[in-house]
Protein backbone atom coordinates (compact mmCIF):
# COMPACT_ATOMS: atom_id res chain seq x y z
CA UNK A 1 0.00 0.00 0.00
CA UNK A 2 2.88 2.41 0.82
CA UNK A 3 4.95 1.62 -2.48
CA UNK A 4 1.65 2.87 -4.52
CA UNK A 5 1.38 6.43 -2.42
CA UNK A 6 5.03 6.82 -3.56
CA UNK A 7 3.73 6.26 -6.95
CA UNK A 8 0.86 8.30 -7.03
CA UNK A 9 3.17 10.84 -6.24
CA UNK A 10 6.08 10.76 -8.38
CA UNK A 11 2.37 10.61 -10.92
CA UNK A 12 1.37 13.85 -10.19
CA UNK A 13 3.86 15.54 -9.72
CA UNK A 14 4.92 14.49 -12.86
CA UNK A 15 2.22 15.27 -14.81
CA UNK A 16 1.59 18.90 -13.11
CA UNK A 17 5.10 19.86 -14.41
CA UNK A 18 4.05 18.42 -17.82
CA UNK A 19 1.13 21.01 -17.23
CA UNK A 20 2.71 24.10 -16.32
CA UNK A 21 5.20 23.64 -19.13
CA UNK A 22 2.60 23.48 -22.05
CA UNK A 23 0.90 26.41 -20.43
CA UNK A 24 4.20 28.11 -20.96
CA UNK A 25 5.08 26.72 -24.14
CA UNK A 26 1.53 26.83 -25.42
CA UNK A 27 2.16 23.47 -26.81
CA UNK A 28 -1.47 21.30 -25.83
CA UNK A 29 -1.79 21.04 -29.53
CA UNK A 30 0.92 19.07 -30.16
CA UNK A 31 -0.62 16.42 -28.93
CA UNK A 32 -3.49 16.13 -31.64
CA UNK A 33 -1.94 17.99 -34.66
CA UNK A 34 1.01 15.72 -34.73
CA UNK A 35 0.41 12.19 -32.91
CA UNK A 36 3.26 10.11 -33.37
CA UNK A 37 2.41 6.38 -31.74
CA UNK A 38 6.10 5.84 -31.05
CA UNK A 39 6.96 8.80 -28.93
CA UNK A 40 3.80 7.89 -27.16
CA UNK A 41 5.07 3.94 -26.46
CA UNK A 42 9.21 5.64 -26.13
CA UNK A 43 7.50 7.53 -23.39
CA UNK A 44 5.43 4.60 -21.80
CA UNK A 45 8.71 2.58 -21.95
CA UNK A 46 10.62 4.98 -19.68
CA UNK A 47 7.82 5.44 -17.42
CA UNK A 48 8.13 1.35 -17.18
CA UNK A 49 11.54 1.52 -17.00
CA UNK A 50 11.73 4.48 -13.72
CA UNK A 51 9.54 2.62 -12.20
CA UNK A 52 11.07 -1.16 -12.61
CA UNK A 53 14.43 0.25 -11.23
CA UNK A 54 13.03 0.99 -7.75
CA UNK A 55 11.46 -2.37 -7.90
CA UNK A 56 14.20 -4.28 -8.93
CA UNK A 57 16.71 -2.19 -5.87
CA UNK A 58 14.15 -3.53 -3.80
CA UNK A 59 13.87 -6.85 -4.86
CA UNK A 60 18.16 -6.84 -5.14
CA UNK A 61 18.46 -5.07 -1.22
CA UNK A 62 18.63 -8.42 0.78
CA UNK A 63 21.43 -9.78 -1.10
CA UNK A 64 23.50 -6.49 -0.30
CA UNK A 65 23.84 -8.35 3.78
CA UNK A 66 25.05 -5.57 6.11
CA UNK A 67 25.62 -2.72 3.18
CA UNK A 68 22.01 -2.90 2.16
CA UNK A 69 21.67 0.93 3.44
CA UNK A 70 23.15 1.97 0.15
CA UNK A 71 21.62 0.45 -2.10
CA UNK A 72 19.49 3.50 -3.45
CA UNK A 73 23.01 5.24 -3.34
CA UNK A 74 24.33 2.15 -5.83
CA UNK A 75 21.27 2.71 -7.67
CA UNK A 76 21.16 5.98 -8.36
CA UNK A 77 25.26 6.34 -9.14
CA UNK A 78 24.72 3.44 -11.59
CA UNK A 79 22.14 5.33 -13.47
CA UNK A 80 24.16 8.70 -13.67
CA UNK A 81 27.66 6.79 -14.91
CA UNK A 82 26.20 4.19 -17.33
CA UNK A 83 23.81 7.03 -18.68
CA UNK A 84 27.30 9.35 -19.27
CA UNK A 85 29.09 6.68 -20.23
CA UNK A 86 26.28 5.80 -23.17
CA UNK A 87 26.46 9.28 -23.64
CA UNK A 88 29.82 9.69 -24.80
CA UNK A 89 29.63 6.20 -26.97
CA UNK A 90 26.70 8.43 -28.88
CA UNK A 91 28.34 11.36 -29.01
CA UNK A 92 26.26 13.48 -27.28
CA UNK A 93 29.13 14.94 -25.48
CA UNK A 94 30.62 16.06 -28.94
CA UNK A 95 29.65 19.81 -29.15
CA UNK A 96 29.48 20.28 -25.85
CA UNK A 97 32.77 22.89 -24.92
CA UNK A 98 36.18 21.77 -23.23
CA UNK A 99 35.19 22.93 -19.26
CA UNK A 100 31.71 20.64 -19.60
CA UNK A 101 33.40 17.48 -20.83
CA UNK A 102 36.50 18.03 -18.45
CA UNK A 103 33.57 17.95 -16.04
CA UNK A 104 31.98 14.79 -17.12
CA UNK A 105 35.02 13.52 -16.91
CA UNK A 106 35.99 14.13 -13.98
CA UNK A 107 32.83 12.90 -12.23
CA UNK A 108 32.80 9.25 -14.17
CA UNK A 109 36.29 9.33 -12.13
CA UNK A 110 34.90 10.00 -8.76
CA UNK A 111 31.62 7.66 -9.44
CA UNK A 112 34.22 5.34 -10.34
CA UNK A 113 36.47 5.33 -7.46
CA UNK A 114 33.53 5.55 -5.23
CA UNK A 115 32.54 1.83 -7.26
CA UNK A 116 35.78 0.54 -6.34
CA UNK A 117 35.58 2.06 -2.76
CA UNK A 118 32.44 -0.08 -2.23
CA UNK A 119 33.60 -2.91 -3.44
CA UNK A 120 36.61 -3.74 -1.44
CA UNK A 121 34.89 -2.34 1.66
CA UNK A 122 32.36 -5.20 0.80
CA UNK A 123 35.16 -7.81 1.20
Amino acid sequence: MQTRCVLWGGLATQLGWVVVQHCKNRSFGDYVSNPRLLNYLLSVAVGVIGVMQFVLQKVGEPLMGGFRYISFAVLMSSAVFFSAILGVILGEWKETSWRTRTLLSAGIVILAFGFAVMAVGGK
